[in-house]
């Protein structure tokens, strides 16, 4: 291109979306309830109706085709598949209020349900319309000029969601090898259980999360109710609001793609600023604000005051304790009228009031991405609008806590053998209990490693660290190159996921050994 024609392109096609489309996947009742909420709130902010038509007084949204498929006709179609074996729950969205929206053909269902059954998902219905969704989904991946990965939504102590998802991901893993794949799931909850069984489909249903995709965002019901209940102040929250928040959520994960923006980040981008190690890709979430209805038009929440929110404890939407981990690193993404340079303050205020340990040997673990998009409620729900919000995704150490409260919940059952012959009974082996036992068992020792090395760095260790985070990153990453080729010696004792902490310290020792020389 000649020169005097390089600025004038530049300029002219600066606002030219990245083409790249997102395929969202709901699977199971969890999903399915959590999908419709979500493209309920989606629909909302791009202005199109309940079916599929751009409201009169909207314009098509930036990167509104990266989200929705427009026919011929003008309608706008979610890129989404909707996959259940009990036909009730598909056969509610397909007659409900956003019939008109989907497309049907992307409505699948089964003809009897897993009955909470792990295995019965897995080894029996499941097989029965798995060729049916692998060749739908081809279809829609094959319909993108650009397919950049995919968003699971699904419950992991449901028979569908534990065994259908697994059996899904096993057949389309190889396929689809180099697109991302992240998953918003929803764990059992501590002290609520809908079945007897869901310590053996969260147990079995894990090896999906912890292989095939690359970041899980984990969240409950009873830490979204007990969230939602005293901020919002609403006596019983109901399942909608609940799914309104968990969309709440979702909405800015995948806002990096449908509003092009100057400062967006990619979707890409939240899984290497969130994933230290391939295994350690679990993330903890909380939203801010989270005030009332009635209060949205006297109530105004600085940058400073929803940053602090998301960062507290309390706000998580899972039951773990975060001050009882180490924050690897966070990601929080502004919605609304958020400016950088107060966002920088306001996460250094946070850090000096709340006191956050993060571990010191992943420097600048706090990433930001803004997004000049308002955040938008939907009238009926019982959450007050506010002119900005975040999202904050962070992975803790503390997330340990809800496999070791799962693990002990499995044990307590499994060493009784209960229920094991309704497993057995449907072609599943005995050992792949153990197995399954074991991953989880592996991924409890990475985490608490983690946390481990991070509280026994000294003091002066850790400004040592905070003075070179450059030269910490190269010799971290040379050294575990270096280390993986020659890993018969000192470093074998060491699991993988901690290797390089031990080794970034060790080059901080030994330069300061070097300085008092």
């Amino acid at each position: 291109m000649p020169e005097q024609y390089e600025e004038w392109y530049a300029y002219n096609n600066k606002d030219i979306p990245d083409m790249s489309e997102i395929i969202q996947v709901h699977i199971g009742q969890a999903g399915v309830q959590v999908g419709e909420a979500c493209w309920e709130l989606l629909c909302h902010e791009h202005g199109i109706d309940r079916s599929g038509n751009l409201a009169a007084h909207c314009a098509a949204s930036a990167g509104c085709d990266s989200l929705f498929a427009e026919s011929k006709s003008g309608k706008y179609i979610p890129r989404a598949m909707f996959i259940d074996l009990d036909p009730m729950t598909i056969d509610y969205v397909r007659s409900g209020p956003y019939r008109k929206l989907f497309n049907r053909n992307l409505l699948i269902s089964g003809k009897e349900d897993a009955a909470d059954s792990y295995t019965r998902a897995h080894n029996i219905t499941g097989r029965e319309i798995i060729d049916e969704c692998v060749e739908k989904m081809r279809r829609l991946v094959e319909s993108c000029n650009n397919s950049h990965g995919f968003l699971f939504n699904f419950g992991l102590g449901g028979g569908t969601g534990s065994g259908f998802t697994l059996l899904l991901s096993e057949r389309t893993s190889f396929e689809y090898s180099k697109k991302l794949k992240l998953s918003v799931t929803i764990c059992p909850s501590p002290n609520i259980a809908n079945s007897v069984l869901e310590p053996y489909n969260f147990t079995l249903g894990m090896r999906n999360t912890i292989e095939y995709n690359d970041l899980c965002v984990m969240l409950d019901n009873e830490a979204i109710n007990g969230v939602f209940s005293e901020h919002v102040e609403v006596e019983e929250a109901k399942y909608c609001n609940l799914n309104g928040l968990i969309a709440h959520v979702v909405s800015p994960l995948v806002s990096t793609r449908q509003f092009n923006t100057t400062l967006r980040g990619k979707f890409e981008s939240v899984v290497s600023n969130l994933v230290y190690h391939p295994r350690i890709h679990f993330a903890l979430a909380s939203y801010s604000p989270l005030i009332p209805a009635a209060k949205t038009y006297h109530q105004s929440l600085s940058t400073t005051q929803i940053t602090d929110f998301a960062f507290d404890p309390s706000s998580l939407l899972i039951s773990c304790d975060a001050r009882h981990g180490v924050w690897l690193n966070s990601y929080l993404m502004y919605r609304g009228d958020v400016l950088p340079k107060d966002a920088n303050s306001a996460i250094e205020a946070v850090k000096a009031v709340r006191q956050l340990q993060f571990a010191d040997f992943i420097p600048n673990g706090i990433n930001c991405e803004f997004d000049n998009k308002e955040p938008v409620c939907l009238p009926e729900e019982d959450l007050g609008k506010s002119t900005r919000s975040v999202c904050n995704l962070a992975n803790n150490g503390s997330f340990v806590e809800v496999v070791s409260r799962m693990v002990k919940k499995f044990d307590s059952i499994y060493n009784k053998r209960a229920f094991v012959h309704w497993f057995v009974g449907e072609g599943m082996e005995s050992g792949e209990f153990r197995e399954a036992r074991e991953d989880l068992a592996a991924l409890e020792i990475d985490y608490k490693e983690i946390i481990k090395f991070a509280e026994s760095i000294p003091p002066e260790n850790k400004k040592i660290s905070r003075k070179h985070p450059k030269a910490q990153i190269v010799c971290r990453f040379l050294l575990l190159t270096i280390s993986s080729h020659h890993n018969n010696l000192s470093l074998i004792h060491i699991s993988e996921p901690t290797r390089p902490l031990y080794i970034s310290y060790a080059v901080f020792c030994l330069k300061k050994k070097k300085k008092k020389k």
